[in-house]
């Protein structure tokens, strides 16, 4: 996709790059105007105008037919990315038993951390489980989706965490403590709550990568 540019725009620079790789200039502005849908010569001057300041062209002066094409100066940010492994999949909605089935990894971008999350460790400490379940769809992590885990046996209230029951069986939920327990919480009002007192954390979710 060319930046910064409207629809229209960038179906003029197609064709102008057409017209110059195959002739070495431009068609009267009239015939660019019929090739656009029946553009006015004054429209097409004026967009081409704009191509040329968004730096796509150079159009000298007085020759509007003698179209240079440019390549356009744009700044690219860089972007730091981890990749993590999936290690298996966990149950939004009725605990599952835990046990880990490699399934290969997720190219994750820092920016898609949570944020205050976005220095996460060394990369080992990083692992990623797919969801099974609909229980934590208002915390935006639907079925199907991977959720990003840093590995860590404690949480603050709140927290999204891989929890694991009676050693045995792993959930998604967050995490709340309660007077002598330990509730928790579904993001869904039609899954229920579950509390305990005995709970392992098995890690907090920092980043949540969708495939659409």
């Amino acid at each position: 996709m060319v930046r910064g540019l409207t629809a229209r725009q960038r179906q003029l620079l197609a064709i102008v790059k057409t017209h110059l790789r195959e002739s070495g200039g431009l068609p009267p502005l009239r015939a660019l105007g019929v090739q656009l849908g029946g553009v006015t010569p004054a429209a097409i001057h004026l967009q081409l105008a704009v191509l040329a300041q968004k730096g796509y062209l150079r159009w000298p002066r007085g020759r509007p037919r003698a179209v240079e094409l440019l390549q356009p100066v744009e700044r690219v940010r860089a972007v730091e990315a981890l990749r993590v492994p999936i290690v298996g999949t966990i149950a939004a909605g009725e605990p599952i038993d835990a046990f880990e089935t490699p399934d290969g990894s997720v190219l994750v971008e820092l920016a898609q951390l949570r944020a205050g999350d976005r220095t996460p460790g060394q990369p080992g400490h990083l692992y990623a489980l797919r969801v099974r379940g609909h229980s934590m769809v208002d915390a935006c992590i639907q079925d199907g989706d991977v959720v990003i885990v840093r590995r860590q046996a404690s949480a603050e209230d709140g927290d999204t965490v891989v929890a694991l029951l009676n050693g045995e069986q792993a959930t998604l939920k967050r995490f709340y403590r309660e007077s002598g327990r330990v509730r928790l919480r579904a993001a869904n009002p039609y899954y229920p709550d579950l509390v305990t007192q005995e709970v392992q954390i098995q890690g907090k979710v920092i980043g949540v990568v969708r495939f659409c």
